[in-house]
């Protein structure tokens, strides 16, 4: 354990040098990270972008793993992923290897999903793809789970309910202690999505949720704040 906490944390390109920049080098394992932001700002096509360039070895920004990816929010987007991957196939270099464009053999997909406590449970079986007792259906080992998004089975939540808010906050929870924990244990790369929702400032005091984000999300002239609140 301690050996671990001294090793330098691997990341994982994004596959654009300007955003890997805003990262400070790229997507790290061990953590979890977030992508905040309004609908069709590209949170989807960035995390497509990390199912392909994570199987890439890691001297050319990549994992050399496989990627598993839980879609939350209709159809799992297939055609874009495959069009991302043809353009990525004709406009690597040439003498660049097969792999480093990606390929569907090395992604994951399920679709989930009713409510959070099927999000839980897909991630309870997740576990063995992780930990290899699947290995014969591997080609590469998972380094990358993307949970595409995290709000959207949480936006019917009755906030007037308390024993609903209760559960689903208690059920939040135990998805986020155990997406940490898969992050560590397993040295994965752990990426969510989530919404944003308008801040509200009636001048009262602050929230704790508002206090961590000090004010500095902006977005078509609005202040905003991720969903899910004190919840997350």
């Amino acid at each position: 354990g301690d050996l671990c906490k001294t090793c330098p944390t691997p990341l994982l390109s994004l596959g654009c040098p300007v955003l890997d920049r805003c990262l400070g080098g790229g997507v790290p394992t061990r953590q979890l990270t977030e992508l905040v932001g309004e609908s069709t700002v590209a949170k989807t096509t960035l995390c497509l972008q990390l199912l392909l360039t994570v199987q890439a070895p890691v001297e050319r920004g990549g994992l050399g793993g496989s990627a598993l990816y839980l879609h939350t929010e209709g159809p799992p987007p297939l055609a874009r992923l495959r069009a991302l991957l043809h353009f990525r196939s004709h406009t690597s270099h040439p003498a660049a290897p097969e792999e480093d464009s990606g390929s569907f053999d090395n992604i994951f997909v399920e679709k989930v999903f009713e409510d959070t406590d099927e999000l839980l449970a897909c991630l309870v079986r997740a576990r063995e793809l992780l930990c290899g007792a699947q290995a014969e259906a591997l080609l590469k080992p998972v380094r990358l789970l993307v949970i595409d998004s995290v709000s959207n089975l949480f936006r019917d939540v009755d906030s007037t309910v308390s024993s609903e808010t209760t559960l689903k906050s208690k059920t939040l929870y135990k998805i986020a202690r155990l997406l940490k924990e898969y992050a560590y244990v397993y040295d994965i790369a752990v990426v969510l999505t989530n919404h944003v929702v308008d801040r509200v400032d009636n001048g009262a005091p602050k929230d704790l949720h508002q206090q961590t984000h000090k004010d500095h999300l902006m977005t078509s002239g609005r202040s905003v704040v991720p969903s899910l609140g004190l919840l997350w």
